[in-house]
């Protein structure tokens, strides 16, 4: 199931975070509800950043160093790594998962055999309406339809 792989994906990357970003301070980007300190806002960091909303910002929080930090509370140069992969695989999760909903309803639609109306039904309509409306006008008179 795509939901199952797109959950475990967020999952595996809200941990990393966690592990990786976790006592990152405070910044433009990062704040009291969007930060990686626990695993429920880690969740909903990147759910918004996967939507692309101010991914760039929580990026350059999480990849200050010294000396526009203290001891403990740096983040990495590494992040871009981190950042980049997930824009990347999740964008792309993302677009599979829209194109796989988008075939799936296509195909529904092509495949349903019980129409109310057969393209053989439809052609004998034609037919008997032209019978009755010769120039085609798109009107009958009240003779025909009594």
């Amino acid at each position: 199931n795509i939901t199952a792989v797109f959950v475990i994906f967020f999952f595996m990357y809200a941990v990393l975070g966690i592990e990786f970003y976790g006592n990152v301070r405070f910044g433009g980007g990062l704040e009291r509800r969007v930060n990686f300190r626990s695993f429920g806002t880690a969740m909903l960091t990147l759910l918004r950043m996967s939507q692309g909303e101010d991914w760039y910002r929580v990026y350059f929080d999480c990849s200050v160093e010294s000396p526009r930090c203290s001891a403990g509370d740096c983040g990495s140069s590494w992040a871009w790594i981190f950042f980049f992969t997930f824009i990347t695989i999740g964008s792309y999760m993302f677009v599979n998962i829209f194109i796989a909903t988008v075939l799936k309803n296509f195909l529904y639609v092509i495949s349903r055999e019980e129409a109310l109306i057969s393209d053989r039904d439809l052609r004998k309509f034609k037919l008997l309406w032209l019978r009755f409306d010769p120039q085609s006008t798109g009107h009958i008179s009240l003779f025909h339809l009594r």
